[in-house]
């Protein structure tokens, strides 16, 4: 909490707690990609428990590709970003895209150029130039070969 999702988790804490605790334990500490997974996995073999949280912003089909699926298709992306966006604009009306941009923050980082993706997003203020842009990114911009959250 203090770090304020800065810095590096504190593994060696979380192998303590795991080998001490006479209850379940859950790691919760920036898990991006399967190497970061399998490598926390192997070095703590005990593990039964993560949390993927961001990394599921960065890559919604990493809890799959975990389990050795395929990573998300760009039309997955989009109809993941489409039922997201669609219900912030049900429950909090324009403020949707302020949201959804938080949302890019992470989502970007599936995409080969992550940094004309924020460009093109963060510039919009309306729904409707926000659906624009969006259309734009996922008609010009090309996935990456993997989602990695760049910061």
């Amino acid at each position: 909490q203090k770090d304020r999702y800065q810095g590096a988790p504190r593994q060696e804490a979380y192998g303590e707690t795991l080998r001490r605790a006479p209850f379940a334990v859950a790691y919760n500490g920036d898990i991006f990609s399967v190497d970061e997974y399998n490598a926390l996995c192997t070095a703590y073999p005990q593990t039964r428990h993560v949390m993927l949280g961001r990394g599921l912003l960065a890559n919604p089909a990493l809890a799959r590709m975990v389990r050795g699926g395929a990573p998300a298709t760009a039309a997955e992306l989009k109809r993941f970003h489409d039922k997201l966006f669609s219900a912030y604009l049900d429950e909090m009306g324009g403020n949707a895209v302020f949201r959804m941009k938080e949302w890019w923050f992470y989502a970007k980082c599936a995409f080969a150029d992550p940094t004309t993706v924020h460009k093109l997003v963060r510039k919009t203020k309306k729904a409707d130039e926000y659906r624009a842009a969006v259309n734009r990114v996922f008609r010009e911009q090309p996935l990456a070969p993997t989602a990695r959250f760049h910061g």
